[in-house]
């Protein structure tokens, strides 16, 4: 069985609300929507935030901004909730140079977890190729490491709000994501510390903002790779 709902019941995915990461907003405070100039403006904020730092740095938060929610979203409603959010319907809250907070217009759910995941991983796939379209009218970004920024978010997005708690269970989600998305990246989870983390396959570049304040798992870290 299929239902879909109208995001003025969000009883199914009020839950969701316990993860920071996660945060549900009106329709007013919601404006941003990857039309028109709204990609460009953003940009020229993060560049007006961050003037000192590399172009590179630029086109990867740049991406980062316009595919982290999405993603952190629909992994914790599909797996959690048997629920796929409609991203082409999805609006976001611009706080200066960042997007945090969203409005869900219409979500779908479905009776299987399986068929939830399905249909996100359709639906991401289209809207990944249609981000990069807008990052690549900003700033220039390889569709490889593109790629590897998003599989390295979609993992975080799975170790933290997806409800997978068993370790096999989260790599067989990651390689479903990565192999349905990318055709494989080389993002993995490994146990450090006795604790279950992702080994990135890119670098967020933080390090150009604070040389000593590195990801856990920075891949451009030595002593934290050692």
């Amino acid at each position: 069985m299929i239902s879909e709902i109208n995001s003025s019941d969000m009883t199914p995915l009020s839950g969701l609300t316990r993860h920071p990461e996660i945060a549900f907003v009106d329709a007013e405070h919601a404006h941003f929507r990857y039309q028109d100039d709204e990609c460009e403006h953003l940009f020229k904020a993060l560049k007006t935030d961050t003037p000192d730092v590399s172009r590179a740095y630029l086109a990867v938060n740049f991406w980062r901004q316009l595919i982290w929610q999405p993603i952190y979203l629909n992994v914790a409603s599909s797996y959690q909730y048997r629920v796929n959010v409609e991203v082409d319907q999805l609006s976001q809250r611009r706080i200066e140079h960042r997007l945090y907070g969203v409005h869900v217009a219409t979500f779908t759910h479905y009776e299987t977890q399986d068929l939830a995941v399905e249909a996100s991983l359709k639906q991401l796939k289209l809207f990944f190729s249609e981000r990069h379209l807008d990052l690549q009218q900003c700033c220039h970004l390889s569709k490889g490491l593109s790629d590897r920024i998003a599989s390295d978010i979609i993992a975080n997005a799975l170790l933290s709000v997806s409800g997978l708690e068993r370790q096999i269970l989260l790599h067989e989600a990651l390689a479903c994501w990565q192999t349905t998305l990318f055709n494989k990246t080389p993002t993995t989870f490994v146990n450090q510390e006795n604790q279950l983390r992702v080994k990135l396959s890119s670098c967020c570049l933080h390090l150009e903002i604070n040389p000593n304040s590195p990801c856990f798992s920075c891949p451009k870290n030595t002593s934290r790779r050692k």
